[in-house]
């Protein structure tokens, strides 16, 4: 369905009912991104870390995406020790849960970069139309359709 298209594809890499990432996901959904031909459009997110060094074990090109909320920062040791595993892994973007991600804007920034920083999952107007005025890579949403008509406006 993507193969002639432009735009992004996000593959999120599940894990069990128990947290337990499933064994050989990664090789499997890598095989099926250069089957489809999605090469560098494709970004596989994981809100588990060893996930994406796993994917970048298998393909060093590819493109990863770490998904970062209150539990993930719980099981890293905190926002310091989450950002040194960012650090470890080069261009690696880092999507953030909206309501962690206000407020502590700037010390993501600071840890990634804005061109490697998003947002999800951001649905009301007022969130959106706030988003949508800061500086960072990307805004996930259910409602593209308000996104969309509040990015054409001018803000």
């Amino acid at each position: 369905m993507f193969q002639n298209s432009s735009l992004e594809v996000h593959i999120e890499l599940k894990s069990d009912h128990a947290g337990h990432p499933y064994p050989g996901l990664e090789a499997r959904v890598l095989s099926a991104v250069h089957q489809y031909g999605l090469g560098q459009r494709a970004i596989l997110t994981s809100f588990d870390f060893a996930v994406l060094e796993n994917v970048r074990r298998l393909d060093r090109s590819a493109r990863v995406l770490f998904s970062v909320d209150h539990r993930t920062l719980d099981r890293a040791g905190g926002f310091k020790p989450a950002m040194r595993q960012v650090e470890m892994l080069p261009d690696v973007y880092v999507a953030v849960e909206h309501s962690l991600l206000k407020g502590n804007l700037q010390q993501f920034v600071l840890g990634c970069g804005t061109d490697r920083i998003g947002v999800w999952v951001v649905n009301g107007e007022a969130d959106l139309t706030y988003w949508l005025t800061m500086n960072i890579r990307q805004i996930t949403t259910d409602r593209v359709d308000l996104a969309t008509k509040l990015r054409n406006l001018d803000l």
